[in-house]
């Protein structure tokens, strides 16, 4: 081994050296080793050859090594084997003729210790002269908890960095005066815009300006003892839309409590508050809409006979004459009245709605426009872009009319001068969330007027709210049409600012065109009246005295009560010989649908038909099973009445009586929902009683606790045989030769070749008309 060469030791010294000299330099030795070993780095000097020459305790705490074991050894001793090629270049003849080295923040050189284990370490160099030779200093540090702590901490902040930025919620850190210093993705996709956009700028630049103060109040409201706020506020999109944000504010303060940081966790919740608003509008237009519908009702009531009356008057008066145009004008008010009462229950109807057809959108949106353009202010241009094919919709054309006459007509006179109203149409896919899936015709009217307050935006589908001057509108043109649409399962939106117009946008659902149907074509009202004896029952007295004497002019006979209770005992008379029922809908103590309920149960072929002074109706599937054959709206004019009992006369069902003369029982058993519905709507129209199951174990206890007239059962129910099962059901029945329902299958194919293993009593071959139903149901129960 090569010898040491310790740079401290002076190998030199002169004999003739003052002893002052000696000791002088002797205890500056002493001080620079003290100061060698007190160092909280190892030091290290290495010589031209690689060899380590010098070393304090401290690199022995760390190598593991003695002094002994380290001078005289090369300085890769102290390096893995594997790396020695890599981390060596501290030993290459460059670092030898290099400046001093500082490493990097963050750079590390691995050690190796005596055990062979590793520690990472950082080591700066630097050079000297010694004894005609150049020589290394390195200075290491064992770094392995600061290396640690750094991988702890970007641990951290990996966690913290994914917690955040895979947030839905909108996350951002302001200083105390707005400025951001932190947004996750979530807030930069929210707001479109990147984040070296975000970063820097104030949070008030995406704030409605009327906003700004009170929220700089809302944050010098954070302290120490009260850090958290919870609010909403809007939020100015990039597009110009304002938006609704929910946010929690937690507040980061310094050692002196005074406010750091301000970070923010928000969501949007716009859609969710406009669907409390939309729940709230209808909520209010249902409570409005009840109480409008017992006004309508009692002004219907005073209507009837005024209008009747008139009519009745017209027909005796000649033509021409002051008395003729006299009783033409009270006509004319009271049909005003009419319609008006019309528009109050529109926009809450529940029941009675028009007969929605399927038509093409496009060809109803031209008519109206077309009517619409006649009467358009010679100060207004109106613009009209209806697209081609707009989709079909289900929808009343009359309906559609009077929305866009209610719409057009508020824009022409939203208009003082000079302006522009236009009216567009296309079908598009919706993307609202609180519409159904599909595409919808996008009818848009808008006008360039003097626009709706803020104020006023949320009130104006409101009944009897109106933006205009006294005596200039009802206040009802809007809520009709907001009604109207939505109960066509559509949506009607307002966009407007003062001094710049409104923008109305409508948007209806469409349908296949597959769908379209041909509108039923009505039989004239006109139509001459067979004589007939018809049960009046109203409990209006004035209403009731004036449809009686205008029905016995039309060659009816008439019999008139005033209660659901007085028509039941009319009715039980035997002698009684009423061809139809005329009832008010609304009456105490017993409705009109209650008194169809009772008629009905005993009378199965009597037409009812009900007259109603408000919107409520039982739907169409209800009233055909109550034998309900029309709805007539008060007041009603004599045409109106006359061919709605008429047409009830002519299309009275036939009754199918059980040999007790009571209505015939039926159970319908088939695993096709579809055939059961469609034959219990059949049976009821022939006058019979129907119960229904879709398998045999509920065929089982409904015979069990009912007794029928007849089952009618499919050969195939859930797999099972209908036929056999049902025949397993009567075997005591049939083994004994006792009295048991009439058995009647029902097939998809022919007569099975096995019939008279079922002991069936009668087969339909699926589909079956209605008199070959009746000619299987009414033949005698076998015994």
């Amino acid at each position: 081994m090569a010898e040491s060469v310790d740079p401290l030791e002076n190998r030199e010294s002169d004999p003739a050296t003052p002893i002052n000299a000696k000791d002088s330099a002797g205890r500056t030795e002493e001080m620079l080793r003290a100061l060698l070993e007190s160092a909280a780095q190892g030091v290290v000097a290495i010589d031209q050859e690689h060899r380590i020459v010098l070393v304090n305790s401290h690199v022995e705490q760390i190598f593991q090594f003695s002094r002994d074991e380290l001078l005289g050894r090369t300085a890769e001793m102290l390096f893995p084997t594997e790396l020695r090629g890599k981390d060596s270049f501290v030993l290459s003849d460059s670092s030898l003729r290099s400046r001093p080295l500082v490493p990097a923040a963050g750079k590390y050189f691995t050690g190796q210790r005596k055990d062979g284990s590793t520690f990472p370490m950082e080591v700066a160099l630097s050079h000297f002269e010694h004894l005609g030779g150049r020589m290394v200093l390195a200075l290491m540090t064992d770094v392995t908890e600061r290396v640690e702590f750094e991988q702890r901490l970007r641990k951290s902040e990996e966690l913290y960095r994914t917690v955040v930025e895979d947030q839905i919620d909108l996350v951002a850190r302001y200083t105390p005066d707005g400025k951001r210093t932190f947004a996750n993705d979530a807030y930069c996709r929210f707001l479109d815009k990147p984040r070296e956009e975000l970063i820097g700028r104030f949070l008030w630049d995406d704030i409605p300006p009327h906003e700004i103060q009170w929220l700089q109040a809302e944050f010098a409201k954070l302290t120490p003892d009260s850090p958290v706020k919870y609010y909403e506020r809007r939020t100015l999109m990039p597009t110009g839309k304002v938006v609704v944000n929910q946010w929690i504010d937690r507040a980061l303060f310094d050692v002196d409590g005074k406010v750091r940081e301000i970070q923010s966790i928000g969501r949007d919740v716009t859609q969710q508050r406009e669907a409390e608003e939309r729940l709230r509008a209808a909520q209010r237009l249902e409570s409005i809409a009840l109480l409008a519908s017992g006004i309508a009702h009692d002004f219907n009531n005073l209507l009837t006979p005024i209008l009747v009356y008139a009519e009745n008057l017209q027909t005796r008066l000649e033509d021409g004459t002051l008395e003729a145009h006299q009783v033409q004008q009270i006509r004319t008010a009271a049909d005003r009245a009419k319609n008006l009462v019309r528009q109050i229950l529109t926009f809450g109807r529940k029941g009675g709605q028009p007969s929605l057809n399927y038509r093409p959108a496009t060809n109803v949106l031209k008519d109206a426009m077309h009517l619409i353009g006649i009467s358009v202010p010679a100060h207004v241009r109106l613009d009209v872009d209806i697209a081609d094919d707009c989709g079909v919709i289900a929808a009343d054309a009359t309906e559609l009319h009077q929305i866009l006459a209610n719409l057009c007509g508020n824009a022409f006179q939203a208009i003082d001068e000079l302006g522009v109203v236009s009216v567009s149409a296309v079908r598009t896919t919706s993307h609202r969330s609180y519409l159904a899936p599909g595409e919808y015709v996008e009818i848009t009217v808008e006008d360039n007027g003097v626009g709706i307050a803020p104020d006023q935006r949320e009130r104006i589908f409101d009944p009897f709210f109106s933006t205009k001057r006294p005596g200039e509108g009802t206040g009802l043109g809007l809520a009709v049409v907001h009604g109207t649409v939505t109960r066509l399962n559509g949506c009607v939106e307002v966009e407007s600012q003062l001094g710049k117009g409104t923008k109305f946008i409508i948007a209806l659902p469409c349908f296949e065109p597959e769908e379209l149907k041909a509108e039923p074509t009505s039989s004239p009202s006109t139509q001459q009246s067979t004589p007939s004896h018809v049960l009046l029952v109203d409990d209006d007295e004035l209403a009731r005295k004036a449809m009686q004497l205008v029905l016995g002019q039309c060659n009816m006979r008439v019999t008139a009560c005033s209660s659901g209770q007085e028509a039941l005992a009319l009715i039980a008379n035997p002698d009684s010989d009423f061809d139809v029922v005329l009832s008010d809908y609304t009456m105490p103590g017993m409705s009109g649908v209650n008194l169809a309920k009772q008629i009905h149960a005993t009378r199965p072929a009597m037409p009812i038909v009900l007259i109603s002074g408000d919107a409520g109706r039982v739907g169409s599937a209800e009233a055909s099973s109550l034998g309900i054959q029309g709805f007539v709206d008060k007041p009603a004019s004599v045409e109106e009445l006359q061919g709605a009992l008429s047409q009830a006369i002519l299309t009275k069902p036939s009754e199918c009586p059980s040999p007790d003369g009571t209505k015939l029982q039926i159970l319908i058993v088939d695993d096709d929902n579809l055939v059961l519905d469609s034959l219990a709507t059949t049976l009821e129209t022939i006058g019979c009683s129907s119960h229904t199951a879709n398998n045999m174990q509920q065929a089982e206890e409904f015979l069990s606790s009912h007794e029928f007239d007849v089952v009618l059962v499919d050969r195939k129910v859930n797999q099972e045989d209908g036929f056999k099962s049902v025949r397993m059901l009567f075997k005591n029945d049939i083994q004994a030769n006792q009295g048991r329902p009439r058995l009647v299958g029902m097939t998809g194919s022919e007569t099975p070749e096995d019939e008279e293993e079922y002991v069936l009593d009668a087969y339909l071959t699926k589909p079956f008309t209605h008199e070959e139903l009746k000619q299987a149901l009414c033949l005698p129960k076998s015994e």
